[in-house]
Order: C-alpha cells, then sequence, then structure tokens
C-alpha cells in the first residue's frame, strides 16, 4: 500500500482520491527473474539498496535521461527475464515484484487468490 499510495502522491494525486485499493494476494511461480535483493547480483551489477532506491527516475525521465533503474528494467525486459525482485523504496528491508506479463514463460504461472471475492465492476 505504500508503494501504491507514493505513486499517487508523486503524479499528484491526494490518497483520498486514490481510494478505495483493491489488494490481491498473487501467487508466482517463476523460472526467469533478476533478484535484485540478492548481494551477489548487486555486487555483480555495481549497485546497491540505497543507489537503487534513491534515484529520481521521474526527474530523469523529465530531462530525457534513463535512470538506473529504468535501465535495468529495460535490460531484463530486453533479455526476456519474467520479471525483477526489487527493493522497497518505501519500506526498508522489504521488496517487490516487478512482472513482465509479455515475457511469461511456459510452465510459469501467476494466480490471483480468492479471485471470485474481488468486487464486480458493477458494484
Amino acid at each position: 500500500m505504500a508503494e501504491a499510495l507514493a505513486n499517487f502522491r508523486a503524479c499528484g494525486i491526494p490518497v483520498s482520491q486514490a481510494m478505495p485499493l483493491v489488494f490481491v494476494a498473487v501467487v508466482v511461480k517463476a523460472q526467469a527473474v533478476l533478484d535484485l535483493m540478492d548481494a551477489d547480483v548487486q555486487q555483480w551489477l555495481g549497485i546497491n539498496t540505497r543507489k537503487k532506491t534513491t534515484v529520481d527516475w521521474h526527474a530523469a525521465q523529465e530531462r530525457g535521461d534513463e535512470a538506473l533503474t529504468q535501465a535495468i528494467g529495460r535490460i531484463a525486459w530486453e533479455e526476456k527475464l519474467e520479471g525483477m525482485l526489487v527493493p522497497s523504496a518505501r519500506r526498508r528491508g522489504q521488496s517487490n515484484i516487478v512482472l513482465f506479463p509479455s515475457r511469461r514463460r511456459r510452465g510459469s504461472s501467476w494466480k490471483i487468490q480468492r479471485v471470485r471475492d474481488l468486487p464486480k465492476r458493477d458494484e
């Protein structure tokens, strides 16, 4: 929720207008995920969690530049990885998963839990 609300704030949308939000649990079985939480991966890339979580990618885009985090995501997508495990910029020690739907491999699955309990569009 912290990540979602921070994104709304960054776009100038008041939290009161961002609600209600629907959160779901998703069970992910993936074969090719770049784990940016792994110390060996960070060392190999020459980055650390602080560097990844403090990048102002909005400002970089406005300047016409590609931020470090955006470059890593682009390269992961170009390499046909299914996603990335990334550190949370909002909650220290927590992580998020970024999935690339067009890169899901045969044998991988992303299943929303209790999908029948989700609100319907008409509700």
